[in-house]
């Protein structure tokens, strides 16, 4: 799964997935167009995680039509989490669909208000967009 963020005016997110069958060897690749779209593709690829519309919609939109002030809490909120529990990742030892999904909204709120992250949300942000 690559996940790609434009640098353009209207924060445009790009989800491509590229997949090859076990058995045929035949490749395939779908690209999600739209954030809200890209981070319901996510969720519903690990269920387990529960990201269900209503437990990410109303954070994710605040981080992307909210103020410097909102996106910078978010932020601050995810790095002091990171920080006291000395994690990469915010489930686990391996990244989750929680992880794409607050690493996504974080960057492109940072993006839209030029925001410096702090070193382990930059951590976070680079892992799982890179």
């Amino acid at each position: 799964v690559d996940v790609k963020i434009s640098d353009d005016k209207n924060d445009k997110v790009a989800l491509t997935v590229e997949t090859v069958h076990p058995v045929t060897k035949i490749a395939r690749t779908d690209v999600i167009s739209g954030f809200t779209p890209a981070i319901n593709y996510i969720a519903n690829l690990a269920p387990e995680y529960q990201l269900t519309p209503t437990s990410y919609e109303s954070w994710v939109q605040s981080c992307v039509d909210g103020s410097e002030a909102m996106i910078a809490t978010f932020v601050e909120k995810v790095e002091r989490y990171l920080w006291t529990n000395s994690q990469t990742y915010l489930v686990g030892d391996a990244m989750s669909a929680a992880d794409i999904v607050v690493a996504v909204t974080i960057a492109l709120g940072a993006n839209k208000e030029k925001l410096k992250l702090s070193q382990n949300v930059h951590r976070l942000v680079c892992t799982v967009v890179s």
